[in-house]
């Protein structure tokens, strides 16, 4: 029994030896790079390779965070999170909409959300700009974050997530005076994991 499982062990050594040349192959373009940034431009265009440049030059951080480059991570992280925010709370009121709300051409509208996945995302570019251009938010956060914010995917999913939760609940809060406002939020929030 001890040696079937030691020649187990040994069977999966080539295996593991294969994963390190992988990870060591994934992980030398990342340390140049580091190991570049930290050289001055003298050390970069010699034609040796030095993996340990002497001495660090902490000057090209220095240059890179005095520009723009702080500006343009504060604009990404507001894009980010005011996008992501309104993009939920959107896909959560459609999604209860489409799954809840009884309303001549629900089926059709779902289907008409579902097959604008099948239209590629580049196609709206032209379209966009000129209908920003016109409302003059070109090169404002609104450019950036309006077209985000309708995304298909998370309609879908919040509709298929309230239309697994049962309707008791839902129907036991209106008996004690809830109105859909206050119900969708604590469905919400009671099923999550």
């Amino acid at each position: 029994m001890m040696r079937r499982h030691q020649r187990l062990r040994l069977a999966f050594v080539p295996v593991w030896l294969l994963g390190l040349l992988v990870a060591i192959a994934w992980i030398t373009p990342f340390i140049w790079m580091l190991s570049t940034s930290l050289k001055s431009t003298r050390q970069i265009l010699t034609t040796q390779i030095q993996w340990w440049p002497k001495p660090f030059i902490l000057g090209n951080y220095r240059f890179v965070f005095a520009g723009p480059v702080v500006q343009w991570m504060l604009n990404s992280l507001i894009v980010t999170v005011v996008g992501t925010a309104i993009g939920v709370g959107l896909g959560a009121l459609s999604g209860y909409a489409l799954a809840r709300l009884q309303f001549p051409g629900r089926n059709v509208m779902f289907s008409v959300i579902l097959a604008s996945i099948m239209i590629p995302a580049n196609i709206a570019v032209v379209p966009l700009y000129i209908a920003f251009l016109k409302l003059g938010v070109i090169n404002n956060y609104p450019a950036l974050i309006l077209p985000t914010i309708a995304n298909v995917i998370t309609v879908y999913i919040f509709r298929q997530f309230f239309l697994g939760f049962p309707t008791e609940v839902e129907d036991a809060a209106r008996v004690d005076g809830a109105g859909r406002a206050h119900v969708t939020p604590r469905v919400m929030t009671r099923n999550s994991p």
